[in-house]
């Protein structure tokens, strides 16, 4: 009889250490490039996007960073004037199908796309500086977007410029 119970408290704490592993979130981790600061998770590490300011990836989703200067905007016969104007801009200069939404006090839009035969999903999230607009793009496939849609929100929100 006390080797049954002992078995059984032993499986039992066993369990609750299983579950304890699984349910342990990744760490916050900063990141940090040029005038740009934001909070991801440490399964992040830079990684290198033609054409973008920086990009981080994670083996669940990528997050993709560009700074737009004002300057490189001059000439382009454009007014993006605010955060929702820039993000009708890239709407309509990457030809993609979107609406831009205010969500938890954010300027995003989303939209999908074809990668490698793989659908991926991305939230992206605009910012007017004094110097610059910013574009944050969150990807992932497609079936785990909603998932870790609200993350990218949280991340979004901690994004900051100097």
């Amino acid at each position: 009889m006390k080797k049954k119970s002992t078995i059984g408290i032993l499986a039992l704490v066993l369990s609750a250490c299983l579950l304890g592993a699984c349910a342990k979130e990744a760490k916050d981790q900063i990141f940090i490039k040029d005038d740009m600061y934001i909070v991801l998770t440490e399964k992040f590490r830079e990684d290198e996007v033609s054409g973008q300011t920086v990009s981080y990836r994670s083996n669940r989703s990528v997050v993709v960073l560009l700074r737009d200067e004002f300057s490189g905007l001059e000439g382009l016969d454009i007014e993006a004037t605010d955060e929702a104007a820039y993000a009708e801009l890239v709407i309509y200069n990457n030809g993609i199908e979107s609406l831009v939404e205010e969500v938890d006090g954010l300027t995003t839009f989303s939209y999908q796309k074809k990668v490698k035969d793989k659908d991926y999903s991305y939230l992206a999230v605009t910012y007017k500086g004094a110097q610059a607009y910013y574009l944050i793009q969150f990807a992932c496939e497609t079936e785990e977007f909603e998932d870790l849609r609200p993350l990218f929100l949280k991340w979004a929100k901690t994004f900051k410029y100097t």
